[in-house]
């Protein structure tokens, strides 16, 4: 028989481990991993993790995540591409870009720029999931 106390004991030592360490910025889909925020140039390509925030003269991206993932794994034939959903923190409010490129979702603008989706990685694949933090999204800020 397993008793009361000594399980809660352990389970209220065990408490201060999972505290929040440190003064840099944390989210669920980082896996804990500290944050980055760097400048990027107009018109480069750069490259954002789970968490990760580019800036540019004010105007800053967030990658906060991959909300559903339904792309055709690069092993199998589809009978069309699928898509992603992919959600943004901005500068001008949150918003959500999808793989599946169609003339109805044009570069989103972004303060005097244009937000330009390049590619979502890594591509699924059958019989592997992609964890959360396992995704690099590939964007440019177009002037």
């Amino acid at each position: 028989m397993i008793r009361p106390a000594p399980v809660l004991l352990a389970a209220l030592l065990a408490l201060p481990a999972c505290a929040d360490s440190g003064p840099a910025r944390r989210t669920p889909l980082s896996g804990g991993a500290p944050t980055t925020d760097r400048a990027v140039k107009a018109g480069r390509a750069f490259t954002l993790a789970p968490g990760d925030t580019a800036s540019l003269s004010g105007v800053r991206v967030t990658f906060v995540g991959v909300s559903s993932d339904s792309r055709c794994p690069s092993d199998v034939t589809c009978a069309w591409p699928g898509d992603a959903a992919i959600d943004l923190g901005t500068s001008d409010g949150p918003i959500t870009l999808h793989t599946l490129q169609t003339p109805s979702n044009p570069p989103i603008p972004i303060g005097p720029y244009h937000l330009v989706l390049l590619d979502l990685l890594p591509k699924p694949h059958s019989d592997t999931p992609l964890p959360p933090t396992s995704y690099r999204l590939h964007l440019r800020l177009d002037p």
